[in-house]
């Protein structure tokens, strides 16, 4: 019997995917993802791994400064951990410190809550209609847990999860971060993973940034008592609340103290802040007579609540510092694991050639 030469279609088939496959496996991070967003921030942009800007999407957004941030958009060839992406992204990813409340994006009703087996717990719910009428779903990904139970009602900014923690799988990302995306088809794919075991129109999901509450592009900062319409969405994930001047008596006086000290958070200065500003205080108390009394008082407690949160600051910055140790330890372990998965892609393409020698008679 005479052999082909030519190999038979399906091995060509699986060569072809597998080779695209390795093209496509992701290249190891310089440094860790949340080394680099320590540089330049943890809030107000979408941002630019490796400072390269890139255009995923057709709409302009505009990121509150207040806004945690994006790391990686709708559409966005690159994934939250600042590496390359196999696909198209499905939503948007925001970036919180690990157990950060994540809140309702509108009013709704809890449709799907599980544990996915790639993303983790992830939760669907309906958010009644859109702009033109049509019912409209949102998906939260990447969990730690939930606060509310399926068929829960829940209203706009009501805490739903907590942000989960960094996940080794194909979807996490190895980087914690909530995963937004939007839906109009809240029936899952039978035996699917990730956003198929919640929707099904996740390969054409639409884009989130046409729905926020302030216009397309506008991401909304939820505020607490504020009133908005039903049909948009407001930020999942809360952000930074605003900032309040001190009374004009401490004001004038000891401006521009304020702003030296406000800057320094370490336990060894801490004492020499917090004393200073009552010295501040006294000064300023001086300028004004007795009927001031009442002014002065309240400037008094005023620094005093400018003091506690200098000590807030200062354990955010110790549990950042812990952090960014555990991501340099967590950032080896990937490295590791993207390696053996690349040496493991490189025995099957071995066999799959040998079977196709076999196969010709080579």
């Amino acid at each position: 019997m005479t052999l082909s030469i030519s190999n038979p279609p399906y091995v060509s088939v699986m060569l072809v995917l597998l080779s695209g496959l390795l093209i496509s496996s992701p290249a190891s991070a310089r440094t860790s993802p949340l080394a680099e967003l320590q540089q330049t921030g943890f809030y107000g942009r979408v941002h630019a791994w490796s400072n390269i800007t890139r255009k995923a999407h057709d709409i302009n957004v505009k990121v509150p400064k207040r806004a945690p941030i994006i790391v990686s958009d709708y559409h966005s060839s690159v994934g939250a951990n600042g590496l390359r992406r196999t696909g198209s992204h499905s939503g948007v990813d925001i970036f919180a410190n690990i157990g950060s409340p994540i809140i309702a994006a509108a009013d709704g009703r809890v449709i799907r809550a599980k544990v996915d087996r790639c993303w983790g717990p992830s939760m669907l719910i309906s958010h009644g209609l859109d702009a033109e009428g049509k019912p409209i779903y949102a998906l939260y990904g990447h969990m730690k847990n939930f606060k509310v139970k399926v068929g829960q009602s829940v209203k706009r900014g009501q805490q739903i999860a907590e942000m989960g923690d960094d996940i080794f799988t194909s979807c996490g990302a190895g980087f914690h971060h909530l995963h937004f995306q939007v839906s109009y088809n809240p029936r899952k794919i039978p035996f699917g993973w990730g956003w198929s075991n919640y929707v099904s129109d996740g390969f054409n999901a639409p884009n989130p940034h046409k729905y926020w509450v302030n216009g397309a592009g506008n991401i909304t900062c939820f505020e607490e008592g504020k009133r908005y319409k039903k049909s948009g969405f407001t930020y999942p994930v809360p952000c930074k609340a605003k900032s309040k001047s001190l009374p004009k008596v401490v004001t004038i006086v000891a401006k521009n103290q304020q702003q030296k000290r406000v800057q320094d958070t370490t336990n060894q200065q801490q004492a020499s802040v917090i004393s200073s500003l009552g010295r501040d205080f006294k000064l300023a108390a001086k300028v004004y007579n007795e009927q001031d009394a009442k002014v002065a008082l309240q400037a008094q407690t005023e620094v005093q609540r400018q003091a506690q949160a200098l000590r807030e600051v200062q354990i955010q910055a110790q549990r950042e510092a812990q952090i960014t140790q555990r991501l340099e330890r967590e950032r080896a372990a990937t490295e590791l694991y993207e390696q053996e998965r690349h040496a493991e892609h490189m025995n099957q393409l071995d066999q799959i050639f040998m079977t196709a020698a076999h196969a010709n008679g080579l």
